[in-house]
């Protein structure tokens, strides 16, 4: 874009008159993210090598352009880090794609920018028998919505041309998870080892074995949760469940704390966050535990239950997922 602009030149008198020419460069935008495609295995682990990345980083602090734009090969400049042959390099650098750029579909790479690498490989480069076993992954129920749906019908109800049930009790149990729970010695299994776990940035020290909702990956994936997600749980009152309806409204009323979840007055007190654990095949065999069941801690137990015995069978749990802001000083242990 260019731009002519008249300028007085006292040097000159009042009369000469300069036309400088202005021009208007317009920046590369910076990517925030970006997605490499590996096309081999070879190039995966070329790519996936520390050399590759001190030499895009050599690179991106030496003010050199990487050029990259979805779909397409990335535009990256050779650099001995990446190998002592030129030749060789390239045809790695030709085997790779850029599959997601953010926050622009093209732009160059900086220090700051996130970047993954997969491997990406064509469905005319898949064996015939992996390519009818390839099935479209089905999306995980992160809303009440997809809660309610996936309950009553599974996914893909929509595609089988099934209505809405108007049921308003049915509509409400779907909304509510529900889970089957018994009670183990989680804090003991962690400190002896024997249920797994591992420190992370905001929980530097571990988990807190106390605070957790162990469950199998099959449990998982059925309603629809994520690994280390917060959840509220309550117990389920089944003769309380029995009374809803005409006690709802009056019920609200003394329940109207932004943490309540039950229908009965107690519940207010009786909520709490839990940790969602994902536990592998071996520690959920140990802990004798199905995929339909979960395990949380006596301590847990006793602060939902408001202080009752341990049960001799497994109890109900109602899980809700979302933030919400509980009563301060509510909790019993």
């Amino acid at each position: 874009m260019e731009e002519e602009v008249e300028e007085q030149t006292p040097e000159l008198g009042v009369d000469a008159l300069a036309c400088p020419r202005v021009s208007l460069v317009l920046s590369v935008p910076i990517l925030t993210k970006v997605v490499l495609g590996a096309h081999s295995r070879a190039s995966l682990c070329w790519a996936g090598s520390q050399n590759f990345a001190h030499g895009l980083l050599t690179l991106t602090c030496q003010r050199q352009l990487i050029l990259l734009r979805q779909g397409e090969v990335p535009i990256v400049p050779y650099h001995p880090l990446f190998g002592e042959d030129s030749g060789e390099v390239f045809g790695h650098l030709m085997e790779l794609v850029v599959l997601e750029c953010q926050p622009v579909l093209q732009g160059v790479l900086s220090v700051n920018t996130s970047l993954l690498l997969t491997e990406f490989k064509d469905p005319n480069q898949l064996p015939s028998n992996e390519l009818q076993s390839v099935r479209p992954v089905q999306p995980l129920c992160v809303s009440d919505f997809a809660h309610y749906t996936s309950a009553l019908w599974g996914a893909g109800f929509m595609l089988e041309g099934k209505t809405l049930d108007s049921d308003m009790k049915t509509f409400l149990q779907a909304l509510e998870c529900r889970l089957e729970v018994t009670l183990a010695d989680l804090s003991g299994l962690v400190e002896n080892g024997k249920l797994h776990s591992r420190a992370v940035a905001y929980q530097p020290y571990g988990l807190d074995a106390d605070n957790l909702l162990v469950l199998t990956k099959p449990s998982l994936q059925r309603l629809g949760l994520f690994n280390r997600e917060w959840v509220l749980v309550s117990l389920l009152d089944v003769a309380t469940e029995k009374e809803r309806g005409i006690q709802a409204e009056a019920e609200a009323g003394n329940c109207s704390g932004p943490g309540a979840l039950g229908s009965s007055p107690d519940s207010c007190l009786n909520v709490r966050l839990a940790l969602v654990f994902v536990v592998e095949a071996a520690d959920s065999a140990r802990l004798e535990l199905a995929d339909n069941v979960a395990a949380i801690s006596h301590a847990l137990w006793f602060n939902i239950s408001n202080g009752s015995p341990v049960p001799t069978s497994n109890g109900m749990l109602k899980l809700k997922v979302g933030s919400r802001n509980l009563r301060e000083g509510n909790t019993a242990l």
